[in-house]
């Protein structure tokens, strides 16, 4: 009789469902990839705050995709971080034997991600470290910070924990305050991997303070030292005491409070790079002292195998394979929250005494066959040329200089695009790079794009790892070829591929080689406008017609953008875009910041004239009338004018409720000064307290 096991994260983001057949996963996905909400939060407006919604849509998802009922299911193990969560899973879960709903004892946030690595790695023994955030809390002030545990005849025992408290931050909590500084978020989460990418064009800085220390083996936060980088590097704007911070409050760290003081400074700021260079300079020290001091009694080398989102960090796996003692390290493709899922099937698997089988492909989604995708063309009137072998085809356009979208096979589980779900392009031009960077992905043009590259190839381009099939470590890149995936420190953060993981993607390099003497070309997520990576036939049109990609290939469908009538896109992208006001900001806010004043005026108009515009809250109707001063300084000076008077007009303390910077945006070109003083006065205030302490002497 086969057994069936689902695991299923409940965290208040990158909610997400595995499922378990016999101990082998069958299925995962992240509810973002269906709801197309970034890190779906499972908070909903009809809902108690604190209530988290199972991921309803990926639970349908998994079940269909193995083509079995909720009912046929043996075991359902439900966690949440923070809180407990049955009683919630058993409310909305449509299953008739509830009895089937279990969650793990407290603590168990750090175990699921030790699971996730451990069984999905087949490591029978070694080593296994969690570090995140934050994990369980098991008081009120006290929650797992960093989680160690040994590996025995494929067995897991805890062998340490560090516990946070409101004075002791935890690594993840100190790089995320570091990315705030820094202004990085995505979607309301700080944005890590930004911090981690700037930080190369800092890497030439020492900062002789350190934040943390091991005492005995125990992981310290060092406050003083902390406030006095964020006062030299004018991130706050006095020194802080500790004494000048509440003492202790429920749940939440010290970070909450000085995070109130800080400042955020532009990326492009010299001292922004050498903030994020020396956050990353503690982050590695840290967590390479902390594994010598643990395994420092350990002769033979070691096998360690990692989870929890601060190992999405490439940096950091890097310096960890390269520690003396380790043999072999695997870090786990999907080490945020969203993995935790697969964490949990396992263990509901093993409670069951069922052994838990390693992974054999992280490409666990859905793979979509030709009538959908076809049905999906046809639908809408999308022309297209079908190939049997459209390797050859993809290769050619690739060297003459195009950016394809990539849709093909099953969709892969984590945040790595790794062939089935991307956009490629050829890796020897700065141009391509900075297009695909600006034009089609719209984010920062410091971020590098990652390769992938043939296996047996590696060493032709790379030094330093040989073997990364999921993205996650740096090598050198020893071929000045490659001047489009090369960061700024000389590396990459490469990709590598046999065939026997993705056999697509393995003959397109191969055909790729023949035009073009190289083995290796860009691979970045599909997904544009910071949304989620595309999941469904759907999804890929939507997110290809919005982009300026050229091409998309759906597995043997190529569609190009040339046969697209232009009247066709603009009307396309209003369908697509009517019904997403965020969406719509996203892109508005980055082609004005980009100063792409043209492109944006599309957007503002579309935003302008249809009935999105009586669905803004105050805040965005700021936000917007600060984006059409900006554009219409540029086209016409009287409308520009009258937007102004329509900012001016409102409540002056409302408007203090947006980034003091933005009111820059007008004070060059004012000719009228009259309205500037008072708004002068109140931003030289929020300079000096910070935002949210102006804000809220502001309320008293």
């Amino acid at each position: 009789m086969d057994c069936y096991v689902m695991g299923i994260n409940m965290s208040n983001h990158d909610r997400s469902v595995a499922i378990c057949k016999n101990g082998e996963i069958l299925t995962a996905i992240a509810e973002e990839r269906l709801d197309r909400r970034k890190h779906s939060d499972g908070f909903y407006a009809r809902n108690p705050k604190d209530i988290v919604l199972p991921p309803l849509k990926a639970i349908n998802y998994c079940l269909s995709s193995i083509n079995i009922s909720i009912d046929d299911l043996d075991s359902i193990v439900v966690g949440k971080s923070i809180n407990n969560c049955i009683e919630t899973a058993i409310n909305y879960i449509p299953i008739k034997n509830k009895n089937k709903i279990v969650e793990l004892s407290n603590p168990y946030h750090h175990l699921t991600h030790a699971a996730s690595a451990v069984y999905s790695s087949g490591m029978d023994n070694g080593y296994a470290i969690v570090i995140d955030e934050q994990g369980d809390w098991i008081s009120q002030y006290k929650f797992e910070s960093i989680s160690l545990y040994k590996i025995k005849d494929n067995k897991i025992t805890e062998i340490d924990k560090q516990f946070g408290d409101y004075d002791n931050i935890s690594l993840g909590m100190f790089y995320d305050i570091i990315s705030y500084c820094l202004g990085f978020s995505d979607s309301g989460i700080p944005a890590a991997g930004k911090t981690m990418g700037l930080s190369a064009y800092g890497n030439d800085i020492r900062y002789n303070k350190r934040f943390f220390k091991i005492e005995k083996g125990d992981i310290r936060f060092l406050f003083d030292n902390f406030i006095e980088f964020l006062y030299e590097y004018k991130l706050i704007n006095k020194r802080i005491k500790r004494t000048d911070l509440p003492k202790k409050v429920e749940k939440t760290t010290i970070i909450t409070e000085i995070a109130k003081y800080i400042r955020p400074i532009n990326w492009q700021m010299d001292r922004a790079k050498k903030v994020a260079s020396i956050a990353q300079s503690e982050l590695e020290k840290s967590v390479l002292e902390y594994l010598k001091f643990h395994l420092k009694n350990i002769s033979n080398e070691i096998d360690l195998c990692s989870s929890g989102g601060v190992f999405l960090n490439t940096n950091l796996n890097t310096a960890i394979l390269s520690m003396d003692n380790i043999r072999k390290y695997y870090p786990f493709p999907a080490s945020t929250d969203d993995g935790c899922s697969i964490g949990m099937a396992y263990l509901g698997s093993l409670s069951k005494n069922i052994k838990a089988i390693p992974l054999k492909s992280i490409y666990l989604g859905k793979k979509h066959d030709k009538e959908e995708i076809l049905s999906v063309l046809d639908d809408n009137q999308i022309e297209y040329e079908f190939f049997d072998n459209p390797e050859k085809e993809i290769a050619k356009y690739l060297n003459e200089g195009m950016i394809i979208g990539i849709y093909q096979g099953k969709s892969e589980f984590g945040p790595r695009a790794l062939g089935n779900r991307s956009i490629i392009a050829k890796p020897d031009s700065i141009k391509i790079r900075d297009r695909l960077n600006l034009n089609i992905k719209h984010r920062e043009p410091f971020r590098p794009l990652a390769p992938i590259v043939q296996s047996d190839c590696v060493e032709k381009y790379f030094e330093g790892v040989k073997d990364s099939p999921y993205m996650l470590f740096v090598s050198k890149v020893i071929d000045s070829r490659l001047i489009g995936i090369t960061h700024y420190d000389n590396t990459a953060r490469i990709q590598t591929v046999t065939r026997s993981q993705n056999q697509f993607m393995y003959n397109l390099l191969s055909e790729y080689s023949k035009v073009s003497d190289l083995n290796v070309c860009i691979n970045t997520s599909f997904n544009v406008n910071n949304e989620p990576i595309v999941e469904t036939p759907l999804d890929a049109i939507n997110n290809f017609i919005l982009s300026d990609m050229d091409i998309l290939l759906m597995n043997n469908f190529i569609i190009k953008r040339k046969n697209l009538d232009i009247k066709y896109i603009i009307n396309k992208r209003k369908d697509i875009m009517i019904n997403n006001k965020e969406g719509v900001f996203k892109i508005l806010k980055w082609h004005t910041k980009n100063h792409d004043y043209s492109s944006a005026k599309v957007y503002f108009e579309l935003l302008k004239d249809t009935y999105l515009f009586n669905t803004l809250t105050e805040d965005e109707y700021i936000d917007f009338l600060i984006i059409a001063i900006n554009i219409y300084n540029h086209y016409n000076k009287k409308i520009m004018n009258e937007y102004i008077e329509k900012l001016l007009k409102l409540n002056y303390p409302k408007i203090n409720f947006s980034d003091f910077y933005k009111f820059r945006y007008f004070d060059d070109y004012r000719q009228d000064k009259s309205h500037i003083k008072h708004i002068t006065k109140s931003m030289k205030k929020i300079e000096q307290e910070g935002i949210i302490k102006y804000l809220e002497e502001l309320c008293k």
